[in-house]
């Protein structure tokens, strides 16, 4: 997720002078600079190691609910009115654009 508001490129004038905090403290003084490019490493890895697990499940998940069979559950959710039919990628955005509008509210 991009946050445009908190883009450098975007806000930072081309004449003024940048730095980052961290390089700003180690350079008067702050010890711990390597300890925190250290667990900055540790953590791209885990986060790497997390997606990677995350798209291994999504695929698992996906041929699961590919595979299953679910005729028969779906026919008796219909019965009791609780099974509703999977709309098409884009119906509901043309459902509500053929509706009326809504008459202003005084």
């Amino acid at each position: 997720m991009v946050v445009p508001d908190a883009l450098k490129v975007l806000h930072v004038k081309p004449y003024r002078k940048i730095t980052l905090l961290g390089r700003l403290a180690s350079e008067s003084g702050w010890k711990h600079a390597e300890l925190v490019v250290k667990l900055e490493q540790n953590r791209i890895v885990k986060a790497q190691e997390f997606y990677m697990e995350k798209k291994a499940k999504a695929v698992i998940k996906a041929k699961a609910e590919k595979a299953a069979d679910l005729g028969d559950l779906n026919s008796k959710l219909a019965d009791f009115g609780y099974y509703v039919e999977p709309t098409a990628v884009g119906a509901t955005k043309a459902l509500f654009a053929s509706a009326p509008a809504a008459p202003a509210s005084e």
